[in-house]
């Protein structure tokens, strides 16, 4: 920059400008001067330059003064902006809070009831396995009960047919006949005891093997239950990690950003 004239740096027309020169004063003592005007010139100068040196320093301080309140206004401006800022995204954060809490909300309600009837459907299945057994266990003392009528009148007749051959034997020698009808006795207690034999054992074989097919169908109707409760197990889990997931990455969306309102002043300060 170049020296300012003066009668402008007196006028105030250049505030923001310095004086890098100053005026050159003549120090060689002029033979048609006396010593007293140039003493006089020198002061003058030296005055000129007191109140360029004062004009200086009131248009810095206006400018600064000037700046300073640029500054004011902007940082007030930042602050607000990013208060509103925090503001949107406190509301946003807490929006989707609140749409979380409902889902999860809802997930457990459903699961609730998807648990109370799941509980419902375990114990139909308990009332119908107690029933089974019942049927199972009245079907067995109904069999018991056949199969001692059975024994019962199995020795009845082997008792019958026992006194039958007795008598029998005791009058064989005087009858002749007797030998072909005692032939045809034993052969119809033979048949008879072969077909209670039969009987027996097919109503026994038959109780084994309804026992089998009934215990075969609680491990079926049991598997069935464990597996249900594992498929549900499963999708609560899953349920639960995706909504806490999801809490989670909006809680680390929702942070306040950092203030930089006050940094961002400290460069419009003024020493």
């Amino acid at each position: 920059m170049g020296s300012v004239p003066l009668n402008q740096a007196a006028s105030g027309n250049a505030p923001h400008q310095c004086i890098s020169a100053s005026p050159r004063i003549t120090t060689e003592r002029p033979a048609s001067r006396p010593r007293e005007e140039l003493i006089k010139d020198l002061q003058e100068q030296i005055c000129k330059l007191a109140a360029l040196l004062a004009d200086e320093q009131k248009a810095h301080r206006l400018s600064c003064k000037t700046l300073t309140r640029e500054a004011e206004e902007i940082t007030l401006k930042m602050l607000q902006q990013h208060q509103h800022n925090i503001r949107e995204l406190q509301e946003a954060h807490n929006a989707q809070i609140d749409t979380l809490r409902a889902t999860l909300k809802r997930t457990s309600e459903s699961e609730k009831i998807s648990a109370e009837e799941r509980y419902g459907t375990d114990q139909e299945l308990e009332e119908l396995q107690k029933e089974k057994e019942e049927r199972r266990e009245q079907s067995e003392k109904q069999f018991e009960k056949q199969i001692a009528e059975l024994m019962k009148e199995y020795q009845k007749r082997i008792q019958a047919l026992n006194e039958s051959r007795e008598n029998t034997e005791t009058t064989v020698v005087t009858d002749t006949s007797v030998p072909g009808n005692t032939a045809e006795e034993l052969k119809r207690i033979s048949e008879m005891d072969n077909r209670y034999q039969n009987r027996i054992h097919g109503l026994m074989n038959e109780n084994a093997d309804l026992g089998r097919r009934f215990f075969l169908k609680c491990e079926e109707l049991l598997e069935e239950r464990s597996k249900a409760k594992r498929e549900t197990l499963a999708r609560e889990l899953k349920a639960k990690e995706n909504i806490n997931s999801e809490l989670q990455g909006q809680t680390g969306q929702g942070e306040e950003p950092k203030d930089t309102s006050q940094d961002k002043a400290r460069l419009f300060t003024v020493p």
